[in-house]
């Protein structure tokens, strides 16, 4: 007996504070209204994953932000572009993740951009990448940004440590490895 009040209490003390946030995260996430709609944002790349649906991300102004997919539009042409979507607003696999917009029509709202080389000597490698993506390059890190958008695009860096492991992939034909977030809204990728 003494030994299930003992259980008892370190599984009130485990579970009890799990739960709490649980219910307590469900309250702060914002409600979303699902079916059909369109919305301008900045478009953006995540990749694919075996646990969640999208295989890209619209930023909206504000912030608020959807997982991406079509099985119509070719998505990865208008990356880190300005577009209005149309299609369907839908559940992610579980509420953990963004919801997914199912895209039926993409319209691009800037011209397309001409790209511009950025040189990084001290990384040893030079970056085409479209000329709206706003460029800095600090002691030998370069990142990208692009206008409305809180987070940087891409920053490529210097990694000195060994190679952790991830997902196989590849940059420009060398073989790599991408390291996501438990979100998967940030991905970071080694190159040999």
């Amino acid at each position: 007996m003494k030994r299930f009040v003992v259980l008892l209490a370190v599984l009130v003390v485990i579970i009890g504070p799990i739960y709490a946030y649980m219910k307590w995260n469900k309250t702060m996430q914002p409600t979303v209204e699902y079916g059909a709609r369109t919305e301008d944002g900045i478009l953006t790349s995540t990749g694919l994953s075996l646990i969640r649906r999208g295989t890209h991300v619209l930023t909206m102004t504000g912030g608020l932000q959807f997982f991406v997919q079509s099985n119509v539009v070719q998505l990865d042409q208008y990356t880190g572009q300005r577009v209005r979507l149309k299609g369907q607003l839908e559940p992610n696999v579980t509420t953990e993740y963004l919801p997914l917009f199912v895209v039926t029509s993409l319209e691009q709202l800037d011209p397309p951009d001409a790209s511009e080389e950025w040189s990084v000597p001290a990384l040893g490698l030079t970056v085409s990448a479209p000329q709206r993506w706003k460029a800095t390059i600090t002691s030998g890190v370069l990142m990208f940004e692009l206008p409305d958008v809180p987070l940087p695009l891409l920053v490529i860096k210097r990694f000195a440590g060994a190679i952790p492991m991830g997902a196989q992939t590849s940059v420009g034909s060398k073989p790599a490895v991408r390291v996501s977030s438990a979100d998967n809204m940030k991905h970071d990728i080694y190159v040999a």
